[in-house]
């Protein structure tokens, strides 16, 4: 019998203790792209990145929101309390740079 890719995690161990994988729970439901990352990344703030990963997680809904539900009657992007714009921490800030990339 051979081993399964979805029983081998590569990077870390934040996944394991759960008992359904983000990855398998978003590939049986059809989610898409942006909100399985939503998922992934609220699944995994307390056993990976911290802060940092919520932050990912506010910033992949800043995208759902601009690319899905964009006019005049949206409320402005959800931004983190205390941070600005200007801020290169703030994934809007960012434009998908390293919070994209270090998934």
């Amino acid at each position: 019998m051979s081993k399964k890719h979805s029983d081998k995690q590569i990077g870390g161990a934040h996944y394991k203790h759960m008992k359904i994988q983000p990855t398998e729970f978003i590939s049986v439901n059809g989610i898409p792209f942006i909100e399985g990352n939503v998922i992934k990344y609220v699944c995994r703030h307390a056993h990976k990145n911290g802060k940092e990963d919520v932050l990912k997680a506010i910033h992949y809904l800043n995208l759902l929101i601009e690319y899905h539900y964009e006019s005049n009657d949206v409320r402005e992007p959800v931004h983190e309390a205390g941070l600005s714009h200007a801020d290169s921490e703030s994934p809007e800030a960012n434009q998908g740079g390293r919070f994209c990339n270090e998934d």
